[in-house]
């Protein structure tokens, strides 16, 4: 082995005993979990905004069915 082969080997990317392929490895953990939460985060608001649009439309119902009781009880007393 020629001087500064065992330093190049330390540094080398494709080694994944290496310093650098242990950090790089690091890195790719990461940002995997940041994407995990952020997927998460999504389809949370999601949820959250589906929700909120199935309340919309029940009150639209409740608020239609109201109208036609009340147009009944008119017509009935008449």
């Amino acid at each position: 082995m020629r001087p500064g082969q065992g330093t190049l080997r330390a540094l080398d990317a494709g080694d994944p005993t290496s310093a650098v392929g242990q950090y790089e490895e690091n890195i790719r953990r990461k940002e995997a979990t940041v994407r995990g939460q952020q997927e998460l985060a999504a389809s949370s608001l999601d949820a959250q905004f589906a929700s909120l649009e199935d309340l919309g439309e029940q009150t639209e119902v409740e608020a239609r069915l109201a109208a036609l009781k009340s147009v009944d009880r008119k017509a009935i007393e008449y």
